[in-house]
This record gives C-alpha cells, structure tokens and sequence, in this order.
C-alpha cells in the first residue's frame, strides 16, 4: 500500500503540465495583477466587456484595461501555470488521495471529475482541489479509466 501511495504523489508532479508555452513580448505588468485580481476575487473575466467598469479602472489607474481575450490570451497561462508550481510545491513529497467522480448536469451530460489531495500536514489534510473536469460521451468502466489516464498527463 505505501508503495502505491508514493506513486500517486510522483505521478502527481508528472500529471501536472510543467508549462503552458506562448510565445510574444513579455506583458505589462498591469495586466497580470488585474488578470490575478479577477480570477482570484472569483470574477469573470467577461466583466472587462463593461463599459462603465473599464471606465471607472482606467479613470483611477491612468492604465489601459486590457480586454478580456488579451487576458485570456496572454495572462491566463501564466497564472495557470504559478498555480500549478504551488501545488506541486505544497505536494512536495507527501502522499496524496485521488477521488474521480461522475455526475449528470441540468443538460443531461456526463461530467467526470479528477479530484486529490494531500496526505501529510494537518492544515493541507482538509483541502481538497479539482484537477480535471471533463465532459463525457458515456460513463462506463473505459470511459472512467481512460479519463483517469488522460488526467494523469
């Protein structure tokens, strides 16, 4: 059993892509906290489509507000991947628990989810964090294995 354990926390940090890759000049960074800002306060960065928003942040900030695709576009991937560096770095060598999931939405469909968290401190032992989420044709023993696989990298 521990065997198994240690290799679900290595393959944790295999199963966590280690970089979104964009290419282009680097960004303001302006852009980035207001991108950390938005996503953190959980708003939608479709909010940035807001007139009177856009307005109100330019009048007070003496910055241009970048739309939401030059966010989504330029920004988005960076956060994506700090945040993964944080998991990787709270993992570290603990164990962790994997948890998969299905579920039917209000349209009918399949959702499988890939849910883990971290054997080890006591503070870490109550969070739990959704790695994957994915839409599925049908629910069935290969279509879960397969979704487990891919989920894994």
């Amino acid at each position: 059993m521990p065997k198994i354990k240690k290799s679900l926390s290595s393959t944790l940090n295999a199963l966590l892509p280690t970089t979104l890759s964009r290419p282009g000049p680097k960004h303001s960074q302006f852009n980035q906290d207001l991108c950390r800002a938005l996503v953190s306060a959980d708003i939608p960065l479709n909010k940035l489509n807001n007139k009177e928003l856009v307005s109100f942040l330019e009048k007070y900030t003496d910055q241009k507000v970048p739309s939401e695709s030059i966010l989504r576009k330029n920004d988005v991937p960076d956060l994506y991947n700090e945040t993964l560096d944080r998991l990787r770095e709270k993992v570290g060598d603990n164990s962790i628990w994997v948890s998969l999931d299905e579920t039917t939405d209000v349209d009918a469909r399949c959702v499988a989810n890939f849910v883990f968290g971290i054997l080890g401190p006591e503070e870490e032992t109550d969070k739990s964090y959704l790695l994957n989420l994915k839409v599925l044709d049908k629910v069935n023993h290969s279509t879960m294995a397969a979704f487990f696989t891919d989920s894994l990298g």
